[in-house]
């Protein structure tokens, strides 16, 4: 098909533009549109315009029509069908078009903004004063060469044709080359001249293709002559929504553009003060997505390799930032797809090119780039807060921070948060399947829950080397589960470490590995009734009567309960007794005498001796003698000691109890030590009774004697009586029910350690017992103190007695003389003395016994037990004590009182 003529050319140019003027102006004024065309044609016609500047000139002709027409969507499609015809036209024609409209949408706009203001009027003037000067400038002969058909007013002849014409901006100019940087930015360069002339013809200069200024106000050219310039901005530049689209997109990814620029002070973006944008609010609000970008990426950047949760947590951001990407990937995808419509030169008809913009692929704008960034904006915002909460965090609180946040309130965050809940709690996962199944704490950042006490040096395997750290622990894991998760791992790690059993992993732990392999997580946990939680309550009973059956087997950890009770806790009676009839003589030394070995021989002289000999020989074995190290005036009783020393796997279980054990011990065998002090101070009672049928002097002192041991007597018995049956017997029978019936590790030594609590209650020695130890001591020092004035007083009847036999027997052999006599009766005086002095002393161990006594009772009366309180009342039972105190009988009663409104509460 053979090209149009020229002028048939020229004439569907000029029809062409002025269609396109109409429908720019919305108006029908000739005269406007030819001095325009007539203007800017020669002002252009040798210059070359890009495809982006195509692109810009569209984009910036579609925001006025929509701004002038009421019906804006068919002046787009009509004006859209226009310049695709445009694009068919000859190149040159096409140029002067092109600039033709960004002239003509410049003046629409300064036209516009000129109405709101109150110098509409000056616009006018100062838009016909430029027409006619450009007019007047024209060749009359270029007017009828490029536009024929045209009707133009009649203008003076001119003496040079527009060839020979070189254009000037008319107030600002830009330089000719493009910059590879910063393409949308003008430079202001003003002539050195009057920057209203019009330069002469210089044909020596080659003819150089211009860069159109996209954004800028004002349309300026200039070609490269070496023309002066001064560099000073005076204004800002406008920048095309198009070209702001762009740079978002960018700025989505990190990078920076010309116009939106990084901020250098923080993550954020900021807007070249050079530029003018329209809709700053709807800019900022996208530019806040990139700063929401860089800050997750640096995040993820800085969190590499530094925990295992960390890592998880790390993963699941990558993953929606890779969301993230392909969001903009798409958004970037329909911009070029946009441009590539626009600038193509297609045979597709113009109604195919209408059906091919469908509703989904309509040009990409400012409001649509909110509107399909809007969730992906809201799923950011929340990352970054939970970024900067998760900053300070570490190991299992990570996660409770992210399940806080997973009840934001919107149901569109849900899968974000199931996600990153995901591989983070897979991580914890792989920690406690470490733990529970081989039971190895594989901790390398110190993340977990369980961790090693640095404070307990090895001291126990059991209950202090390993702690749960609540700060660990996710909030959705209560503690009774992280108790649970302790305890398995520690069955197994016990039994690995310290009974050196190497066991088959059993059907729950394997359940629990099975599920770390398969990449699970412990998000069911979250429910109150889950698979996991179950799971770990049956890792847990396993793995603990695996130790207690293995314990009970190979350790012997019930014959060492009984061993403990046995010897440590008085309940061999008959090898106790018979311990300290041997051992007596050498306690009651001083204690720098004594040797660990012979009291080591006397202790196995006691075992073959009585029924301790038929024990186990494990048990027998563990019996130990220990000396305390002594000081100055300390005697045999205060530094011996009776040890259980366990081995093996059970040491590390009851080794914490070792003190407990000694202290009970040292107290059970002081009240021992009294009860058979004053048994054989009664013994000796009866020997000083026989005397007194040949000593009628010792009647009264013997009765004073008698009184004050039989209160000892009845002390001491009832005090031991409540100690050994009421508390002892009866805390160890409720302790071997539980043992026999238990069915792990754990309640056994729950209830050793419940055992040991309520008989340390009962023997009045924990923080409720006040002054008790104090008084005891007293009462037991008062006792001794018995024990040796009887001793004094058993002498002194002894030496008297056979005096008296010797006398008898020289008097029936010899007889008497005055000298004899007189001797006799000065022995009598002599032991006369002796007995009101030991009389003397007796009445002041009464008086002071029955007072420390009365003490020792009032603080019995008021322990919180009733048991104890019952006691006091056993002790004083005819009152005898309440009578003397009238304190003591007031706390009594009201003991009594508390007694009875108890005992009817029962009932």
């Amino acid at each position: 098909m053979s090209q149009p003529t020229d002028p048939v050319r020229r004439s569907q140019t000029t029809a062409l533009s002025k269609q396109l003027c109409f429908l720019l102006t919305n108006k029908k004024d000739d005269e406007i549109f030819k001095k325009f065309i007539l203007t800017l044609a020669l002002h252009l016609k040798t210059e070359e315009i890009s495809t982006s500047c195509c692109t810009a000139i569209f984009e910036k002709s579609k925001k006025q029509l929509s701004l002038i027409h009421s019906d804006a969507d068919n002046a787009i499609n009509e004006f859209e069908t226009l310049f695709r015809k445009l694009s068919k036209v000859d190149s040159s024609d096409k140029q002067a078009v092109l600039a033709f409209l960004l002239k003509l949408s410049e003046l629409i706009e300064a036209e516009q903004e000129a109405s709101h203001s109150d110098s509409s009027l000056d616009f006018r003037n100062k838009v016909h004063t430029t027409q006619k000067r450009l007019m007047k400038d024209l060749p009359h002969n270029w007017l009828s060469r490029n536009s024929p058909a045209i009707n133009y007013p009649s203008t003076a002849p001119l003496s040079f044709s527009s060839s020979n014409v070189q254009p000037i901006a008319s107030s600002t100019v830009i330089a000719g080359k493009q910059s590879s940087q910063e393409p949308w930015k003008v430079s202001n360069i003003k002539n050195t001249t009057s920057s209203r002339n019009i330069l002469l013809p210089d044909r020596t200069k080659k003819k150089t293709p211009i860069s159109l200024d996209l954004n800028a106000g004002v349309r300026s050219v200039c070609l490269v002559n070496n023309l002066p310039v001064n560099h000073s901005v005076s204004y800002k530049t406008d920048v095309p929504e198009a070209v702001i689209i762009k740079e978002l997109i960018f700025c989505f990814q990190g990078i920076e553009g010309q116009v939106i620029k990084h901020d250098p002070s923080s993550e954020g973006y900021i807007i070249d003060p050079k530029a003018k944008v329209t809709n700053v609010v709807a800019v900022l609000r996208l530019m806040e997505l990139g700063y929401l970008h860089n800050v997750i990426k640096k995040f993820v950047e800085s969190s590499q390799g530094k925990s295992s949760i960390q890592r998880g947590l790390v993963m699941s951001l990558r993953e929606e930032l890779m969301e993230f990407y392909k969001l903009v990937s798409r958004l970037h995808s329909e911009v070029t797809q946009d441009e590539e419509i626009l600038v193509a030169d297609t045979p597709m008809s113009e109604e195919n090119l209408r059906v091919a913009r469908t509703p989904h692929l309509e040009s990409l704008t400012l409001r649509r780039l909110l509107l399909r960034t809007d969730a992906a904006f809201l799923r950011l915002m929340i990352l970054v807060d939970l970024i900067e909460e998760l900053k300070k965090c570490h190991g299992g609180k990570i996660i409770s921070v992210i399940h806080r946040f997973s009840h934001y309130g919107y149901p569109e965050l849900t899968p974000v948060f199931s996600r990153l809940l995901h591989t983070t709690t897979h991580s914890l996962l792989v920690l406690m399947s470490h733990w529970i199944v081989d039971g190895t704490l594989f901790d390398p950042f110190d993340e977990f829950f369980v961790a090693h006490n640095k404070l307990s040096q090895g001291v126990s395997s059991w209950d202090s080397q390993f702690i749960l750290r609540e700060e660990m622990i996710p909030d959705f894991i209560s503690k009774e589960e992280a108790a649970y998760v302790l305890q398995a791992g520690r069955c197994i790690y016990f039994l690995n470490e310290i009974c050196n059993e190497k066991t088959e992993v059993s059907k729950a732990r394997r359940s629990f590995q099975q599920l770390e392999n398969s990449g699970g997580d412990l998000l069911p946990m979250m429910e109150p009734f889950n698979s996991i939680t179950e799971l770990i309550e049956r890792a847990h009973e396993e793995s603990s009567k695996l130790v207690l059956d293995i314990l009970c087997q190979k350790f012997n950890l019930y014959e060492h309960l009984h061993g403990l009770r046995k010897y440590m806790l008085l309940g061999q009676g008959d090898f106790i007794r018979y311990l300290m009839e041997m051992i007596e003589h050498k306690l009651d030394g001083s204690a720098h005498i004594l040797y660990q070995h012979n009291l080591q021989s006397i202790l196995e002289t006691a075992i073959r001796s009585t029924n301790a000999q038929f024990d186990n020989i494990v048990i027998l074995n563990s019996l130990i003698v220990k000396i305390m190290t002594p000081n100055d005036g300390d005697f045999g009783w205060d530094v011996f000691r009776l040890e259980y020393e366990l081995n093996g796997p059970l040491a590390t279980i009851f080794k914490k109890n070792e003190v407990e054990y000694s202290q009970l011990f040292n107290f059970l065998w002081n009240i021992k030590r009294l009860e058979y002090v004053l048994s054989k101070l009664w013994r000796n009672q009866s020997l000083i009774n026989k005397s007194s049928i040949l000593l009628t002097e010792l009647k009264s002192v013997f009765v004073l004697s008698c009184s004050l041991i039989s209160e000892m007597v009845h002390f001491i018995h009832q005090l031991q009586y409540y100690f050994l049956t009421e508390v002892l017997e009866t805390q160890w029978h409720e302790f071997e029910q539980v043992v026999n019936k238990a069915g792990s590790l754990e309640e056994v030594v729950e209830a050793h350690d419940l055992f040991l609590r309520k008989i340390k209650s009962g023997l009045l020695q924990d923080r409720n017992s006040g002054s008790f130890n104090l008084h005891m001591s007293l009462v037991k020092d008062q006792i001794l103190e018995v024990k040796t004035v009887q001793s004094r007083f058993i002498e002194l009847v002894s030496d008297e007695t056979e005096r008296r036999l010797e006398r008898q027997r020289i008097v029936a052999e010899v007889g008497t003389s005055i000298e004899e006599e007189m001797h006799n009766d000065k022995c009598l005086c002599e032991f006369v003395d002796k007995l009101k002095s030991i009389k003397a002393q007796f009445s002041i161990i009464s008086k002071s016994y029955q007072e420390f006594l009365r003490k020792l009772l009032l603080d019995l009366s008021k322990h919180p037990l009733i048991e104890v309180q019952m006691l006091s009342s056993r002790i004083d039972f005819n009152e005898f004590y309440k009578k003397n105190d009238s304190q003591l009988s007031e706390s009594i009663k009201l003991s009594s009182r508390k007694e009875r409104f108890q005992t009817f509460d029962e009932l």
